[in-house]
């Protein structure tokens, strides 16, 4: 099951076109909404947009992994540089995909992400 979280509709609109075919999803627009329901299920992996209003993606993990160790999650950026690659490393992001992304590179972060769980 995957979690995505990104304020924007159009965007959440996009991750529901690319993967509702081979993944049970849920979608938030924000933290708190996102804790909410990471609080509730068990999520092989979970897609934060790095930059949103009010709880950002930073914000959002370290929330998360008070409770939450085993959910992989993959930073969706429009700002991927290595300073921003290290620094979501810190806080425990398994892989930063900059925006914007083909179906392609979407699905193949998310199974390299799974599969370097096992």
């Amino acid at each position: 099951m995957l979690l995505i979280v990104d304020d924007n509709k159009e965007a959440r609109e996009l991750f529901k076109d690319f993967l509702s075919e081979s993944y049970n999803l849920i979608s938030c627009k924000n933290g708190n909404e996102a804790l909410f329901f990471l609080k509730k299920y068990n999520f092989d992996c979970a897609i934060f947009n790095a930059e949103m209003p009010g709880m950002d993606g930073i914000e959002l993990i370290t929330n998360m992994r008070q409770f939450n160790t085993s959910t992989a999650v993959i930073f969706a950026t429009e700002h991927h540089n290595d300073i921003y690659q290290r620094g979501a490393s810190i806080f425990g992001v398994s892989r930063v995909l900059k925006k914007p992304f083909t179906k392609n590179e979407l699905i193949q972060t998310i199974e390299e992400t799974i599969n370097s769980k096992l």
